[in-house]
């Protein structure tokens, strides 16, 4: 009964050292309010998408060689373009770049002329 008494008192007084489960709190109040102060502005703040055009990430792609990746791309910036008017011009130019890259015969190369022309007419 005595030893099941001290195995017991050493189980609680070494389950507060590990799990932390003392009287105190391990941080004060306003220390805790702080934290969850600028992790609710972190949290509520978006990225600045303004910066960066979307299209800009996809402009590599179109030298891949992967003829899907290569496509993706084309189509993608196609939509983008079709959706918004201010990239429109940019794409374009782009696109005619690398259409020169690309001859017209191969059928990724009349693809890109193809959307080139539908561009084009918007």
């Amino acid at each position: 009964m005595k030893l099941m008494s001290k195995l017991t008192s050493l189980m609680s007084d070494t389950g507060n050292k590990w799990f932390r489960r003392g009287r105190e709190p391990l941080i004060s109040a306003k220390a805790a309010k702080k934290i969850q102060q600028s992790a609710s502005e972190r949290g509520s703040r978006c990225a600045d998408d303004t910066s960066t055009p979307p299209y800009l990430t996809i402009i590599p792609q179109l030298n891949d060689k992967n003829e899907q990746i290569f496509k993706a791309a084309v189509l993608n910036l196609y939509k983008i373009a079709v959706e918004m008017k201010e990239y429109r011009s940019d794409i374009l130019q782009a696109l005619s770049h690398q259409a020169e890259s690309r001859r017209a015969e191969t059928e990724s190369g009349r693809w890109l002329h193809e959307k080139i022309e539908r561009l084009r007419q918007l």
